[in-house]
């Protein structure tokens, strides 16, 4: 008995065997924290990879649509940027064609690459594709005349012309528009015995009554007091100082008709006298106030809108649209009385929709349609 006590009671090399556990035992902690951390590092910089290659893609279509300022002829449209960390590869395809009542359709999808370091260099690059649905749309004149006015005309001399036959598509007639309406027809006096105005478009010979004030106003496509306060958030507008002398718009020069978008005039003269110029020009020409030319050398090719009087001496071609009297827009107040156009000498009015839409070329532009994007689109390899 004594015997087996004295080796149950003798522990000589428990101290080794315990150290060796414990050297085992942080052996195994020491693995798997460096097991944990290189998992963790691979996992964030996978997951900031797949963040770059999505980021990539998104930059990718925002530069596209960016860049492509008209709508294309040809598909598909490819390119690729490089940019900071990485490449995209963007494609527009069309996947509906234009038609008289829809605008075309377009799905523009973009491939992100990121070149960021990777845990593994051996392992494929994080590569994300996304896809949105666009289309082009384009700023349109849904009223319109040849001329509008919301005033009188007076007419001196021989007679003008004002032609409604659109002149961008003559031999369409449902393109057609009426070659001179105003807010009351019988407001039109020609001097002593003068052959009456020559008119054509849509309403035949005649001018059209646009009704009252109100109706007036909703058949414009715009709204005049809209414009007066956006003109100013324009990045492209030029103004012209209201001096009352001819300016010829402040000497400016036009650019090549070519050139687009078009400019756009804007001489704010609401409250000093009115505006005179001699220069031929093209784009929007808005005039916050009266505006008259002095000679023959004016003409214009776009969208001209003339809050107060219009005084038009001399030979002269307006194409495109032409407003005149937009400031008499107060429903409330009919009462009020604008003095009447002055129109003198020869002159033509032109109605022409591909000169309407030169001139709106610069407030055209990419749409992406809502709930019509994906984020993470299969590729194939």
């Amino acid at each position: 008995m004594s015997t087996t006590r004295s080796l149950c009671q003798d522990r000589r090399g428990v101290t080794l065997v315990t150290s060796l556990l414990l050297v085992m035992l942080l052996t195994i902690s020491i693995i798997a924290a460096f097991t944990r951390i290189t998992a963790d590092r691979r996992t964030t910089l996978d997951s900031s990879g797949a963040l770059d290659a999505y980021a990539i893609a998104q930059n990718g279509v925002d530069r596209f649509l960016t860049l492509r300022t008209a709508e294309p002829t040809t598909f598909p449209d490819s390119t690729t940027f490089d940019v900071a960390g990485g490449r995209a590869a963007v494609v527009l395809r069309r996947i509906r064609q234009k038609t008289a009542n829809l605008p075309a359709m377009y799905l523009i999808t973009s491939t992100g690459w990121s070149t960021q370091n990777r845990y593994d260099p051996r392992a494929p690059r994080a590569t994300r594709r996304v896809a949105q649905v666009v289309q082009w749309s384009e700023a349109k004149l849904a009223g319109g005349a040849a001329l509008t006015s919301l005033n009188g005309i007076d007419q001196q001399g021989q007679p003008a012309t004002y032609d409604g036959r659109n002149g961008c598509s003559a031999g369409d007639p449902s393109t057609w528009k009426p070659g001179l309406q105003m807010l009351d027809a019988a407001d039109f006096e020609k001097s002593g015995n003068q052959n009456p105005p020559q008119i054509y478009g849509s309403a035949g010979n005649t001018i059209v009554d646009m009704g009252n004030l109100q109706q007036a106003l909703a058949s414009l496509g715009f709204s005049w007091s809209t414009v007066l306060q956006s003109i100013n958030n324009v990045a492209s507008v030029v103004h012209v100082p209201p001096v009352s002398n001819t300016d010829d718009f402040n000497n400016f020069n036009f650019p090549n008709k070519n050139v687009k978008p078009w400019p756009v005039i804007v001489v704010d003269n609401q409250n000093a006298s009115t505006y005179t110029t001699n220069q031929a020009g093209h784009g929007i020409l808005i005039v916050t106030g009266d505006f008259a030319t002095s000679g023959n050398a004016f003409n214009w090719e776009g969208l001209v809108l003339v809050g107060g009087k219009m005084t038009v001496n001399g030979n002269s071609t307006w194409t495109g649209s032409v407003f005149a009297g937009l400031n008499n827009n107060d429903p409330n107040n009919p009462s009020v009385v604008m003095p009447d156009n002055l129109i003198n000498g020869n002159k033509t009015f032109v109605y022409n929709s591909c000169s309407i839409a030169d001139a709106l070329s610069g407030f055209a532009g990419w749409a992406k349609l809502g709930n019509a994007r994906a984020d993470n689109v299969p590729t194939y390899n």
